[in-house]
């Protein structure tokens, strides 16, 4: 690879290679000045992007719990399975599937749970081909019809720039607004809910500084609001 002031560009070997896995050289013929190298690769094989999770959300659909996520970046996955516990800590794995693609494009994914629980967490773990393991961040889901509750938030402290938001509403199109203490707007995003009871998983912004923050989602007919504690 050639720095050129500007970008980095693939130049190849056009003057052969010699050595192994450990030691060796490359050799480009096309260089007329003096000016950076490295090595580099462009082969997904051997250079893998990490998994990317997005859109990690677990709600309850009838009488059973949907899990639902998204990989940005599907390449070299074994599979995918959806884990399951009743107090966040010990999990054990209810659903395999395969990867679609495995191309390194964007791949989007459900699986159903049937057996609902006052109180379920999920989280989807990636295995890869070499054995490597991604977890997603974990979703707490609360059956509502026993608590009454409309919105909460876990974990709260929130300590890892992330939480699950749940909540209880009419289907409809949502916004989510997160505020400071001192009521200025850091974050908002919009979300489409089906109706009923949804687990939600928030990234925060990267600079949010330790404090209180209030959270706001409004729809047409319902609005809810709660706070965390950034730490």
């Amino acid at each position: 690879a050639h720095f050129n002031g500007t970008n980095w560009n693939s130049f190849g070997n056009n003057g052969g290679t010699t050595g192994n896995v450990s030691t060796g050289s490359v050799t480009w013929k096309s260089v007329s000045t003096f000016s950076p190298f490295s090595l580099g690769s462009t082969d997904p094989a051997e250079n893998p992007l990490p998994v990317k999770l997005i859109n990690v959300k677990a709600y309850q659909l009838g009488s059973v719990n949907k899990i639902e996520w998204t990989n940005l970046t599907e390449i070299d996955v074994e599979k995918y399975e959806v884990e399951k516990s009743t107090d966040g800590r010990q999990f054990v794995s209810i659903t395999t599937t395969m990867p679609k693609a495995n191309a390194g494009g964007s791949e989007s994914y459900d699986a159903t749970d049937a057996q609902q629980l006052p109180v379920n967490f999920y989280r989807v773990k990636v295995t890869a081909i070499n054995g490597e393991i991604t977890y997603s961040q974990i979703m707490k889901l609360v059956n509502n019809a026993n608590t009454g509750q409309k919105i909460s938030l876990y974990p709260n402290p929130v300590t890892q720039q992330q939480f699950t938001l749940q909540m209880t509403a009419t289907a409809g199109k949502y916004s989510l607004r997160i505020l400071n203490a001192t009521g200025q707007l850091v974050q908002s995003s919009s979300f489409m809910h089906a109706g009923g009871t949804i687990a939600k998983s928030v990234d925060l912004p990267t600079q949010l500084q330790p404090g209180i923050y209030f959270v706001q989602i409004i729809g047409e007919e319902q609005k809810f609001s709660t706070t965390f504690l950034l730490q």
